[in-house]
């Protein structure tokens, strides 16, 4: 499963801002983009494997 969502940062751990479906534990792969180097989308309704993730979910 890939997933593009939003987190923060804080105490060493990247809390997500939204709801997650995950096992604990589960081991993910993270693609970090901050937002300096984001780019934004030429189209508001891309399909979700159009945006440039900021972090990606992996299962």
């Amino acid at each position: 499963m890939t997933r593009h969502l939003k987190a923060i940062y804080e105490g060493g751990v990247f809390r997500p801002l939204e709801p997650v479906e995950i096992a604990e534990h589960q081991e993910v792969s993270l693609l970090l983009e901050t937002p300096d180097e984001q780019q934004p989308d030429t189209e508001p309704d891309m399909p979700l494997n159009m945006h440039r993730p900021s972090c990606c979910v992996h299962r």
